[in-house]
């Protein structure tokens, strides 16, 4: 056992696939294989089971997970001891949508930080349409993002974390009550509405046009959290990722509607440039979003 095979144990069981495990690490996928059946074969047991479209742990290897984040957090600790008294590291330039700013990065941030006080990082507020377009002309190291599945090209792409979008009203609107909610049955009803652009704005107008239908007055609002705030005083209902309205919804101030037309998610995805991927405090963060990207992590809806 050594510590490469313990990082591709680690990174397969965050993305729950060999094949997404090895272009996060940039290797072959029959080397994902071999470090696993190596890793498998030295401990006597099985670490994963394989399913159709995924992976799992199996009971021993969630009990490796615990003892593998340890033992290679012990090694990152040691490798910045040593390189302690160089000089300050330039810092990496990093930005998000609020809705991630919000309800997953500030953990994320936390243990950065924790792991690593000197470690440097400037986050950058920006419009999260142009974020891509920012990494690509070197304003920003590392953008993480919540689209559609996108393709790279000359940046490195990464899926962190998958939620679905969901569709949520005031505690007592007739559609909480209704039970099965289609897209007809939002015909003439108040929605609110994140800006143009927006991905997951996309879905939910494209699953409106598909059925035809066209909603009563619209508000549009450059700000998650005003929506939220909007349809709890009774202005209408909206459709936001499930992170974004799982504290109100848990606390009974917004209520999911049962929403039976397509399904829709959006997908947290790191982007950067190739060559940032060597800058060492980018690598590290990258780390534990990772980590807490697998908590995050659900099954996504199917058909999505």
């Amino acid at each position: 056992m050594d510590f490469q095979q313990l990082k591709t144990f680690r990174m397969v069981a965050a993305t729950g696939s060999f094949t997404q495990a090895a272009t996060a690490l940039h290797y072959a996928q029959s080397s994902v294989t071999a470090h696993i059946q190596a890793l498998e074969g030295d401990l006597g047991v099985q670490l994963f089971q394989r399913l159709p479209r995924r992976v799992v742990l199996t009971p021993a290897g969630t009990r490796l997970l615990k003892e593998a984040d340890a033992l290679l957090q012990q090694v990152e600790h040691a490798r910045r001891s040593v390189h302690s008294g160089q000089e300050a590291r330039d810092p990496f330039t990093l930005s998000a949508p609020d809705t991630l700013c919000i309800h997953w990065l500030p953990a994320v941030f936390r243990e950065y930080k924790g792991a690593d006080p000197s470690a440097r990082l400037v986050f950058k507020p920006a419009p999260h349409t142009e974020l891509r377009r920012l990494v690509a002309d070197g304003a920003l190291d590392l953008a993480l993002v919540l689209d559609e599945p996108i393709t790279g090209g000359a940046l490195h792409v990464e899926t962190l974390f998958s939620t679905p979008i969901v569709l949520v009203a005031p505690p007592d609107h007739r559609l909480v009550r209704a039970g099965a909610v289609r897209a007809e049955d939002l015909r003439g009803e108040s929605i609110l509405l994140t800006e143009k652009g927006c991905s997951y704005r996309n879905r939910f107008e494209h699953a409106l046009i598909a059925a035809g239908v066209h909603p009563g007055d619209t508000l549009e609002f450059g700000n998650v959290e005003a929506i939220k705030q909007c349809v709890m005083a009774g202005l209408g209902i909206t459709s936001l990722p499930e992170l974004a309205v799982a504290r109100e919804v848990s606390r009974g101030h917004l209520r999911t509607l049962d929403w039976q037309g397509p399904p829709m998610v959006v997908h947290a995805q790191a982007v950067c440039r190739t060559g940032s991927l060597s800058h060492p405090d980018l690598q590290a963060f990258l780390q534990i979003a990772r980590r807490h990207a697998a908590r995050q992590t659900r099954p996504a809806a199917a058909g999505a």
